[in-house]
């Protein structure tokens, strides 16, 4: 122990001169810690600072990462409203689309009651009913196999 005493107080003289390194202080740290009640006055004062300046440090870490947090939640913020920002525009400068819309004769047609009338009529001509045959089937079973090519002629296979 007395080796030990007398390494210490060397260090903890260094230290109070300011001629320690980073590692020698942290070896003072944990030398001082590691004895115990052991330790005669004036080095209980130092392990007393040494406690102090821990928890200080301990008190600096956690105020770092608090803040730390904070800058990440306020960067978080303004990307929301930065994102917020740019949806309402879109949406508040973009024309306003119609729900019904129809193509007849190439022009799109937008007024509610000819596209519900125009609807109507598509849906007639299509309907059957259980006495109406439905040709389609009919032309489709004595179609021609090959395909059609470009210019419309049959294609050889």
């Amino acid at each position: 122990m007395m080796e030990n005493e007398e390494y210490i107080r060397k260090l903890a003289d260094k230290y109070m001169d300011g001629l320690t390194t980073a590692a020698e202080e942290r070896q003072l740290a944990r030398l001082l810690d590691d004895v115990g009640g052991s330790l005669p006055a004036d080095l209980r004062a130092c392990r007393a600072m040494f406690a102090y300046v821990a928890a200080g440090r301990a008190r600096a870490t956690d105020h770092r990462r608090h803040h730390s947090r904070l800058r990440l939640a306020a960067w978080v913020g303004a990307a929301a409203a930065a994102a917020a920002t740019v949806v309402a525009v879109v949406v508040l400068t973009s024309p306003p689309t119609p729900q019904s819309y129809a193509v007849i004769d190439g022009r799109v047609v937008t007024d509610p009651d000819v596209v519900r009338r125009e609807a109507v009529r598509a849906l007639r001509i299509v309907a059957s009913d259980d006495y109406d045959t439905f040709g389609a089937l009919d032309m489709m079973r004595t179609a021609p196999c090959a395909p059609e090519g470009a210019d419309g002629e049959q294609q050889q296979r």
